[in-house]
Order: structure tokens, then sequence, then C-alpha cells
């Protein structure tokens, strides 16, 4: 489970926001995101996390999903993901997809890679030889000479669609969501490690 609590998690990060020029969200914003989050499922699968932040429908004033990016201030959701790495993130626009799956991963009970890097995810676990529903999909470029390092995407595997694949992730058209990504190609290639041997 994360070890801060989202208050002191969002006093440490809220000074770094307001130097790289983002506004910092609204009392009744953190308000809103401290209920989200608290309400988030602990110790079942972390599909089952991803699929809870899937279905919040909240909005906060300006009708800004608390799911996604906020072209103004810093969503409150968003930035406490990153509690789940090691990394600091310069607001809610900060690629957070990897912070996603930590986050769901270490409300699950594990402890996940604590690296805001996707790439650090294609040496977490076992590949999966059938991926299954909930199985980490790794998406990287063919460049990446690292193994566990690398730009790219990750997220939970849905289905399988021939061509494409079918995921569950965060930082998908900024947003949590279901979406349909290339299985290999220019410039991706894709892995997946099953869920179940990640710690």
């Amino acid at each position: 489970m994360p070890t801060q609590t989202f208050e002191e998690y969002l006093k440490a990060v809220s000074p770094l926001l307001r130097m790289l020029g983002k506004k910092p969200p609204l009392e009744e914003e953190v308000e809103m995101a401290r209920t989200i989050l608290a309400e988030a499922p602990r110790g079942q699968a972390p599909i089952v996390a991803a699929r809870y932040f899937e279905a919040v429908t909240h909005v906060n004033k300006d009708g800004d999903p608390y799911t996604g990016e906020w072209p103004v201030r810093a969503n409150p959701v968003i930035v406490h993901l990153f509690v789940a790495t090691t990394t600091l993130p310069a607001g809610d626009t900060t690629p957070w997809c990897a912070a996603f799956l930590n986050y769901c991963l270490q409300l699950s009970g594990k402890t996940g890679t604590k690296s805001a890097s996707s790439g650090t995810f294609r040496c977490a676990g076992l590949e999966a030889t059938r991926p299954s529903v909930g199985d980490v999909a790794v998406f990287g470029r063919h460049t990446d000479t690292a193994k566990c390092a690398g730009r790219g995407h990750v997220a939970f595997f849905i289905s399988d669609l021939g061509a494409h694949v079918r995921v569950l992730g965060g930082n998908q058209s900024d947003r949590v969501k279901q979406s349909d990504y290339q299985r290999d190609g220019n410039p991706r290639f894709l892995t997946v490690r099953d869920v179940r041997t990640i710690s």
C-alpha cells in the first residue's frame, strides 16, 4: 500500500507544481480527490482497481474529469498516483501510465516497479505465454537498447484483437480508459507480463 497519506504527498508536491507554473488544485478538488482515492478497492486484483478508476465519473467545477489531465490546475488524483513511484511529477502532465499501473499494483498488495518509466515493466515478473485479462502489456520502441528501461507505454491487458490489443490504463488520450494499440510495428513492440508473477 502507498506509505504516504494523500495530505502528506500533496503538501510535498504543491511547491513544485507552483514552481513549474501549474496551479495547485482548489480545496474542494483536493477533498473530492481524497474521497475518490479512499474508495479505491484494496486487496483485490490490480485490474479491479484499474476498472474502479475507469468508472469514476466525478468532474470538477470546470467539467474536467478526475481521471484525466486538467488544462489549468493539476489534477490531485493523478498527481497522487506518483506516490507509488520514486518520481516527483511536474503536475498531472508528467507521463503517468506507469504511475497508474504501479498504484493499482500497490493497492492490490504488490510492490510493482516503483518507477514512472514504462520500460521497467519489461523486467517485472515473467512473460505471459497466454495473456489473460489483467496481465501487464508493455509497449516499447524497437530502438530501445536497455532491456529494462526506455520509453513507451504500459497498461493492463484486456483482449487480443489480432493486429491490435485492447488495454486499460492511465494516460491513454490523457485519461484512464480502454484503448486499442498496435501489437507490433514502428515504433512499438509489445510484451505481456504475467501479473501473478509481479511482486
